[in-house]
């Protein structure tokens, strides 16, 4: 096999035919992703931005945007070849260059008095809003119950982990927003496999969804994990790596926050 073929094999047909991952790509990803990281600390450092609760909430709607970009690749609204860069892992690279072009220039305008945040922000608002504009304009809505349902039972869920994150005194507003995430992230799983015959890919989730016979069980899975998870961080860490940790914990949101807000939008639209 030449290197062209090697090449198409393994990194554009799974592209091409969105066939997912295979170990040769799925390494090469890998290994981009701690460089991309490695960047990313290093220009945050030279551009003198501190990862701390302003950074990760001024790049939450970027997380949504993000979320959103994956219904639309759902829905096939975008033909070839714009809808490649829906694919997985490309869409990932197009949110992180879209977010990179606004931090920098959000960066660059604080010499004029701007703080970088709220720049930094607005352009995330503004990339959600074109994403949401474009699947309203292509999709109907089908099940408008459906988003009140899955905001109410994140907020309903956070309430009650509250007291919990209280009683061990890590109740930050960082940690009460991964648990939201991911209240967020089970309850449009429960909603989805329990009321609409949606089925969950991952296979430890589905081991237990299928043990007890309802979606609901991710909301004591997602306890169970993510508490001991929030305490070990906030009570294993130093204080000189307060970024560190402040970073895990925004991928911890990301990684509940985004399936959710797809899977969320999925239902609403009846994708």
């Amino acid at each position: 096999m030449g290197v062209r073929d090697f090449i198409y094999r393994y990194y554009v047909e799974p592209i091409l035919y969105d066939t997912g991952y295979n170990p040769i790509n799925t390494l090469t990803w890998a290994i981009l992703l701690i460089i991309f990281i490695i960047l990313l600390f290093r220009l945050l450092k030279r551009l003198d931005i501190k990862i701390d609760e302003q950074f990760i909430f001024a790049n939450l709607p970027y997380v949504v945007g993000g979320g959103l970009l994956r219904v639309v690749e759902d829905s096939e609204i975008l033909a070839p070849p714009f809808k490649y860069i829906l694919i997985t892992p490309l869409i990932y690279f197009f949110v992180f260059f879209v977010a990179i072009s606004v931090l920098l220039l959000s960066a660059y305008l604080r010499k004029y008095g701007v703080k970088y945040h709220i720049i930094y922000s607005l352009g995330g608002l503004v990339f959600s809003f074109l994403v949401l504009l474009l699947l309203f304009l292509n999709d109907t809505v089908e099940n408008p119950a459906v988003l009140p349902a899955v905001i109410s039972l994140a907020i309903f869920g956070t309430f009650v982990v509250y007291p919990i994150l209280k009683k061990i005194s890590i109740a930050s507003t960082l940690n009460i927003t991964v648990i939201f995430a991911h209240m967020f992230d089970a309850s449009a799983t429960f909603i989805g496999i329990d009321f609409f015959n949606y089925w969950e890919k991952h296979v430890l989730p589905s081991f237990f969804i299928n043990l007890t016979g309802t979606a609901a069980v991710m909301y004591p899975l997602k306890i169970v994990v993510f508490i001991p998870l929030l305490y070990l961080l906030d009570r294993g860490m130093e204080e000189s790596e307060i970024e560190l940790t402040n970073f895990i914990k925004f991928a911890l949101i990301t990684i509940g926050l985004a399936p959710g807000i797809r899977d969320a939008m999925r239902l609403f639209l009846g994708v």
